[in-house]
């Protein structure tokens, strides 16, 4: 199913019928949607449809909603993030300027949240069901915005503790995991129990894809990697790997690694360095522990489930999430 639901989402995505012009505001946006990416998350709400017991064709238009919001996320962190590349090309604002990349990003989220607005005259949604939808997206979207604005705060910060770093990663990413299952379940009128299992069981496999992106970043082949390693260390994100490791150092090591931290630019000598002591912490091992068991949590909820097709399907999606190698 994953390749035909590819198909029906880069169908919909060119039925987007983006103009040519004021070009610098719609070429960003193609640009961006062309490049690929994982596209778990669409396929992920079409699955949660299924799950439901309905038909996930019929969850499209909010799968469409839930790629446009997460691509428009993407455009903005780049900026934040002073990041020059995104999925192994220049990222949009590296190669139209901020400030086009600003208003394609805002652009898309318009183009996200009219996305639901296919399901205003759907006769198996009622006023409520529908309404819900639009509070399921926007909940989102203010709970990602809290996550990357506590991420910011990290930067400048060395006290950072596991309980907040997982609170950070909850809002930032595992939270558009939740979004997106549960906006499936809702197109499918769902019992409400039923999507917040769903949700939580997302919620569950986000928080494990973010410490195994954390992980990947100081351990993952540069070329499957699709990027530089040691990217996280650079742009001084307090990752899982640099919370454990500060955590395990005496007094002096954690000075040390702040000190690295604290800098305008970190040498490639300096990144490798940071990698070794995450080694010889073992906070690369207690992280691939505690992503391994947020894995096996968010599996142990998808077995609660009777839709047994649409559970096999997303076991599937999680086994391909955690073998990833990029």
């Amino acid at each position: 199913m994953r390749a035909c639901v590819t198909e029906h989402l880069d169908k919909a995505l060119e039925d987007l019928k983006l103009p040519d012009h004021p070009a610098r505001l719609f070429d960003p946006i193609r640009y961006t949607l062309n490049a690929g990416g994982k596209r778990f998350r669409p396929y992920l709400t079409m699955l949660g449809c299924e799950l439901a017991g309905g038909d996930p064709m019929r969850a499209i238009p909010a799968a469409v909603s839930v790629e446009l919001l997460h691509n428009f996320t993407l455009i903005h962190d780049d900026i934040m993030d002073d990041a020059e590349t995104r999925r192994g090309q220049q990222s949009v604002y590296k190669k139209w300027g901020t400030n086009d990349a600003i208003l394609s990003g805002d652009y898309m989220f318009a183009l996200a949240i009219e996305q639901l607005d296919r399901y205003r005259n759907d006769h198996e949604l009622d006023k409520e069901r529908f309404g819900l939808l639009y509070h399921t997206l926007l909940t989102g979207v203010r709970t990602v915005c809290e996550g990357q604005s506590r991420d910011m705060e990290f930067e400048k910060r060395h006290d950072v503790d596991i309980q907040q770093y997982l609170q950070m990663i909850g809002q930032k990413t595992a939270a558009l995991l939740k979004t997106s299952i549960e906006l499936g379940t809702l197109v499918a009128n769902a019992e409400s129990q039923l999507t917040l299992n769903a949700g939580d069981m997302a919620y569950q496999a986000g928080l494990a894809f973010q410490i195994q992106d954390d992980v990947l970043d100081a351990t993952a082949d540069a070329e499957k990697f699709g990027k530089k390693i040691g990217g996280d260390i650079r742009e001084q994100k307090k990752t899982c790997l640099y919370v454990i490791a500060s955590q395990r150092l005496n007094e002096q090591g954690r000075k040390e690694l702040a000190e690295i931290y604290e800098q305008n630019q970190v040498s490639e000598e300096q990144v490798q360095n940071v990698i070794n002591i995450f080694h010889e912490t073992g906070a690369i091992r207690e992280a691939r522990n505690l992503l391994e068991s947020y894995y096996r949590n968010s599996i142990e909820r998808l077995e609660e489930f009777d839709k047994i097709e649409a559970r096999e399907k997303i076991k599937t999606l999680l086994d391909q999430l955690r073998n990833r190698e990029k």
